[in-house]
């Protein structure tokens, strides 16, 4: 299990290195996370670091509730519609505020780089 980076400019310093010693590693970038508490979204900076030491990953809080986020990412089906899976492609608990449904709309997505 990786090690969880918890201070800010702790991530944000361990990214920069790792960019700049990893140039070719696309494996960095804004990733959705979702609050298994209070079911919330949210857009923060993903990376992990591998080192002799052990490996590095930062550790986000919910803003609203302040438990740990998992890494999620949005599924989408034959149908157009899409979902909310965790990383290993398992559907997550994620429910709609609004209509309590599992399924929302992607209208768009941009790539930033």
């Amino acid at each position: 299990m990786a090690a969880r980076v918890r201070d800010y400019k702790e991530a944000e310093w361990a990214a920069l290195r790792y960019k700049l010693e990893h140039p070719d590693d696309d494996d960095y970038g804004h990733e959705l996370f979702l609050c298994p508490k209070c079911l919330r979204l949210s857009n923060r900076f993903y990376f992990k670091l591998l080192s002799e030491k052990g490996d590095f990953e930062p550790d986000y809080s919910c803003s609203h509730c302040k438990t740990s986020l998992r890494r999620v990412k949005i599924k989408t089906k034959k149908d157009g519609t899409a979902s909310i899976v965790n990383m290993n492609n398992r559907k997550s608990e994620w429910k709609c505020p609004d209509c309590g449904g599992d399924n929302l709309t992607v209208e768009d997505m941009i790539l930033w780089d």
